[in-house]
């Protein structure tokens, strides 16, 4: 086994590394190739070998190495379109017969990223050229080779798995080509009535690259994922339901807005009543919601349409005039975590999840979505049994004189709220 690194010298750096297990393993797979981690199951990786070469896909073996200079994976199966072990129901690839608790894997993650740069601030740039030095130092000591195309900085501005990334102005940015692209490959997709798991995951693939960025969507993805995962084989095809078409409708419409730019959003979560922001229902009554010293209010008309089972009803009117809030005054929230405190469980599964069976209350859901997206804030919710919450209690009763009393502060006047057809997404 060839490599260029200088095994002995960094046995050498790691003498006083905490993990000598982990020591061990890293110099010796070096020296002598890393255990695979495949220790059950031989005979299928022999059938699998034998099937390649009866296929053609692969020579030998071999007695000697074929070439003068002969450089093979230390791993010895590349396994590619060839999954293997076939015809096995239990085991259907390779790393199905790998130990995960000894071979576990790990990919870095933008959120990994911005969340340094986040600890950092500012501060981030003093400690760029430094720490850039002693990786080039340590590198170049290891006789550890680096990509010079690859090698970048130090900067506050750098593109890292695809996203620009600006440690100045504290902001994450889709690359322009990526978000046309993006765009179309949706478009395409608006009118169809089905699609194979192929061509799903696909979408889903690029969709999730948005997602790095904006993070208010990503509950889409992870429903776009299950209707994936509906059928077995990649040339099965999905039905792309109604839900479905108006979910890639409102990631359509968001991108054609949008500038591809987000702020870092806070690892910090609010409590809304921590940012006095107040929002309720009354099942017979009406809605409110207070937001420091503005307050909206409104009256359930006769007409109103709301989902058939109770359960559905109460997170219904719940969540409404947190949507209400939402426009009225979610560009005011950016880069923020809110949390809501609901005494409807309900209500919190379809904040926290951004999913509901219910079709009617889906149309809220991406309303709040939109919102969170467009203005670049997240919403969370937790359940509290009885919650106290009279400034907006007092509003959805229409006790004004109540209301008044609890909050001497207000806006003399509300916020005039939506349209009906405004807080739903059609």
């Amino acid at each position: 086994m060839s490599t260029p690194i200088d095994i002995d010298q960094l046995e050498f750096e790691l003498t006083h590394y905490p993990d000598k297990h982990f020591v061990f393993n890293l110099i010796n797979g070096l020296r002598y190739g890393f255990d695979t981690g495949i220790n059950k199951f031989p005979d299928d990786v022999t059938k699998l070998v034998d099937d390649e070469l009866r296929k053609g896909y692969l020579i030998g073996p071999f007695t000697k190495p074929p070439f003068d200079t002969y450089r093979i994976s230390p791993i010895c199966i590349v396994e590619g379109k060839y999954s293997a072990p076939h015809n096995n129901d239990e085991h259907h690839s390779i790393n199905d017969l790998i130990n995960k608790e000894d071979y576990s894997l790990t990919y870095v993650r933008i959120d990994d990223a911005i969340k340094i740069i986040k600890s950092l601030g500012i501060k981030s740039q003093l400690y760029a050229t430094r720490n850039m030095n002693t990786m080039l130092y340590v590198f170049n000591s290891l006789k550890i080779p680096l990509s010079a195309h690859k090698t970048v900085g130090p900067s506050t501005s750098l593109e890292y798995l695809g996203i620009i990334l600006d440690s100045m102005h504290m902001i994450a940015k889709l690359p322009d080509e990526k978000l046309v692209r993006i765009k179309d490959i949706l478009y395409s997709y608006l009118n169809r009535r089905s699609c194979t798991k192929r061509e799903m995951l696909s979408l889903l693939g690029h969709l999730n690259y948005a997602c790095k960025v904006i993070i208010p969507g990503r509950s889409f993805v992870s429903y776009l994922l299950t209707l994936a995962h509906s059928v077995r084989e990649l040339y099965h095809h999905v039905t792309i339901t109604k839900g479905c078409r108006d979910d890639m409708a409102m990631w359509f419409k968001f991108l054609s807005q949008w500038n591809g730019i987000s702020f870092f959003i806070s690892d910090n979560v609010i409590n809304a009543s921590d940012f006095h922001l107040f929002t309720d229902a009354s099942s017979t009554i009406g809605y409110g919601g207070y937001f420091r010293k503005r307050w909206f209010q409104g009256i359930w008309p006769d007409d109103f349409i709301r989902p058939d089972e109770e359960s559905f009803s109460m997170a219904y009117l719940e969540v409404y005039p947190i949507v209400i809030s939402a426009i009225l005054w979610g560009h005011e929230w950016s880069t923020k975590r809110i949390l809501f405190h609901c005494d409807n469980m309900s209500s919190v599964y379809i904040i926290n999840k951004g999913r509901s069976k219910c079709n009617v209350i889906m149309n809220l859901v991406r309303r709040l979505t939109w919102c969170a997206a467009k203005f670049n804030f997240v919403v969370h919710a937790v359940h509290v049994p009885g919650k106290e919450n009279n400034i907006a209690d007092a509003l959805s009763r229409y006790q004004m004189k109540r209301f008044r009393q609890l909050a001497p502060d207000a806006s003399p006047n509300p916020c005039t709220c939506p349209p009906h057809s405004e807080i739903l997404w059609s």
